[in-house]
C-alpha cells in the first residue's frame, strides 16, 4: 500500500509540474504541445507566442481577475452545456464556430468585459447552472451530440515568463469524439 501511495503521489507531482509549449501566437482558441486548444483569461496583457513555455495546473486558477473569485465552472459549463452555441461540426471533430466570440465569452468571465458579440441569454443559462450548483470536472465530463460521446478535458496554462504580471494564462479544453453511440433497445 505504502509504495502504491508513493506511485500516485508522483505521478500527482509529475501532473502538477507537466510543461507545455504554444504551437502558435495569439490569444483565442490556440493550440499547445499536449493537444489542448485554448483562451487566455487575463485580458489586455501580452499574447501567447509561438514555442512560449506554460505550466499545467487545474482549472482552479481561472479567476476573475477584478473579483478574485473561481470561474471555473461558468467557463466548463459555458464550453459543455452551451456547446451547439460555441462549436461546430467540421467532419468527425468539433471546432468553436467564431473564435473571437468565444474569447469574449471567456473574458467576460475572466475580466468583467461585456460586448455586443455575447449572447445575454448564455450568460443567463450558464448562472443558472452555476447558481444550481451544477460541477463539470476537469477531466472526463461527456455528453452526446449527433450519436456520438463527446469528452471534455479541461486544464488552466500558467505562463512562465517574468513579469508575471504582463503575460496571459490560458483556460484550455481538448475534446475527444467517439463513435457512435447505439441507444439501448426498449
Amino acid at each position: 500500500m505504502k509504495k502504491l501511495l508513493t506511485v500516485l503521489l508522483m505521478t500527482t507531482a509529475a501532473l502538477a509540474e507537466e510543461t507545455v509549449t504554444a504551437l502558435e501566437a495569439g490569444h483565442f482558441d490556440i493550440l499547445f504541445s499536449n493537444g489542448y486548444r485554448g483562451y487566455c483569461i487575463d485580458y489586455g496583457k501580452h499574447e501567447a507566442e509561438k514555442n512560449e513555455v506554460f505550466r499545467m495546473t487545474d482549472t482552479s486558477k481561472a479567476i476573475n481577475n477584478n473579483t478574485r473569485e473561481d470561474i471555473s465552472q461558468h467557463l466548463k459549463i459555458l464550453f459543455t452545456q452551451e456547446f451547439d452555441e460555441l462549436f461546430g461540426a467540421d467532419g468527425d471533430t468539433y471546432v468553436t464556430k467564431d473564435r473571437i466570440v468565444s474569447q469574449y465569452y471567456v473574458w467576460h468571465y475572466s475580466d468583467d468585459l461585456n460586448n455586443w458579440r455575447i449572447d445575454g441569454n448564455v450568460i443567463e443559462e450558464v448562472k443558472a447552472l452555476v447558481d444550481s450548483d451544477m460541477t463539470i470536472p476537469d477531466h472526463g465530463y461527456t455528453i452526446v451530440r449527433d450519436g456520438k460521446r463527446i469528452t471534455f478535458n479541461f486544464a488552466v496554462l500558467e505562463h512562465m515568463k517574468e513579469p508575471r504580471e504582463k503575460h496571459q494564462d490560458f483556460f484550455v479544453y481538448k475534446i475527444t469524439v467517439h463513435e457512435h453511440v447505439w441507444a439501448a433497445a426498449r
